[in-house]
């Protein structure tokens, strides 16, 4: 996401109002986001939604690190082989039953 242009993309909630297609349309067309002011205090944003899901992921990456660097300090870490480990023995037993759906699904096509 772009960052905002002080002089461009702050506009107050009225010019919004009576104007939002073409403001929607210029946040579109600059990838910037549009920060909306009442009263000259900011009181929300526009963005598209890609920006707000790329921004909402990144907040939730980060935060799942640092649950995980806490869990570490505090002891609750289990070794990098134990952990693949899991992982492939998680990843083949879905295998499977991806597999046995197919199957299923390929009897249930044979017969009909």
């Amino acid at each position: 996401m772009k960052r905002a242009n002080v002089q461009d993309d702050i506009r107050p909630m009225s010019e919004f109002r009576t104007h939002m297609a073409e403001l929607v349309e210029h946040t579109k067309k600059t990838g910037r986001p549009l920060i909306l002011t009442q009263r000259g205090r900011s009181v929300a944003v526009v963005m598209s939604p890609r920006d707000y899901e790329a921004l909402t992921y990144r907040e939730e990456f980060i935060k799942a690190v640092q649950e995980g660097e806490a869990e570490l300090d505090a002891g609750l870490g289990i070794p990098h082989e134990q952990a693949m480990a899991s992982v492939k023995k998680e990843l083949a037993s879905r295998i499977e039953q991806m597999k046995a759906q197919r199957s299923v699904k390929t009897r249930k096509a044979a017969k009909a």
